[in-house]
């Protein structure tokens, strides 16, 4: 049965991925400032894949970025963009 959920949660996590890199594609900052419905999907997507990710382990002494994301629940306690 946790195979099944763990197959589920990455199944989830990849879909959201793909839509995320769906909208982006060919998308400027510019793009996403004036368009906050697409900024809000992206978001959204973005809350959806972080949401498959395992918490932070505390032994790990180098932060990645699953572990920035994995913290991103709400758009506030999202990370800064590098683009």
């Amino acid at each position: 049965m946790a195979a099944r959920r763990i197959g589920d949660r990455l199944r989830h996590m990849l879909e959201a991925a793909k839509a995320i890199e769906r909208l982006a594609a060919g998308k400027t900052l510019e793009d996403f400032g004036a368009g906050p419905d697409l900024a809000a999907a992206v978001e959204r997507y973005l809350e959806r894949l972080s949401e498959g990710l395992p918490p932070h382990s505390p032994r790990t002494e180098t932060e990645t970025p699953g572990d920035r994301l994995a913290g991103c629940r709400r758009y506030r306690q999202c990370p800064t963009p590098r683009l």
